[in-house]
């Protein structure tokens, strides 16, 4: 079993942006969303700590149709979202990070990911 390790602020995630959910060159806001049930619900993300962009973009299942970006874990806590190393021992993946509290209610949910849009930066993009 991989351990878990409390993430400093000032740590970079990088998610995984599908080829349809990039318009316009940015990402939608649908791009940022939780998957799962329950209290496995969350964004999947990996930290950088153990992961490069590369890695992280291999993990996908089609890597040539994703994009990553980047988030700074400080700034995804500064907009009320709980980040928590999870590591996927099942997939040998060390750096898998979930983000949580993308709201339920439509209203917050778009507040949310309206953040999120300020706060990413490009680190591999689709040509």
């Amino acid at each position: 079993m991989i351990p878990k390790e409390i993430i400093p602020d000032s740590c970079r995630l990088f998610l995984r942006v599908h080829r349809k959910n990039i318009w316009d060159d940015k990402p939608v806001p649908g791009a940022f969303r939780e998957h799962g049930e329950g209290d496995n619900k969350s964004m999947s993300t990996d930290w950088g700590k153990h992961s490069s962009a590369e890695e992280a973009r291999s993990r996908a299942n089609v890597p040539q149709s994703n994009s990553i970006i980047r988030l700074i874990v400080g700034d995804l806590r500064a907009i009320a979202l709980q980040v928590t190393h999870n590591p996927d021992s099942s997939r040998n993946n060390p750096a898998h990070t979930d983000v949580k509290g993308i709201a339920e209610d439509k209203d917050l949910k778009n507040k949310v990911r309206l953040q999120l849009l300020d706060l990413y930066e490009w680190v591999i993009k689709l040509s």
